[in-house]
């Protein structure tokens, strides 16, 4: 399961990810269009774990605004 919390811990979206799911590196976009979705901007910061990590990811999260 992937969980996207905003400041206080509070959920924001959530998704149930297939047995073998993998690095989280290939969810950052959905996070990131999720959070502007509901919020109407990228968020203020972003925290993930390794799996997230790829230099795409960290062009994606800049461009992003985030």
């Amino acid at each position: 399961m992937l969980l996207d919390a905003v400041d206080g811990g509070i959920g924001s979206r959530y998704e149930v990810l297939a047995a073998g799911g993998g690095q989280g590196h290939r969810y950052l976009k959905a996070s990131l269009d999720g959070h502007r979705r509901r919020f109407g901007k990228p968020p203020d910061l972003w925290a993930g774990d390794r799996g997230f990590y790829t230099a795409a990811n960290e062009r994606l999260a800049e461009e992003a605004g985030g």
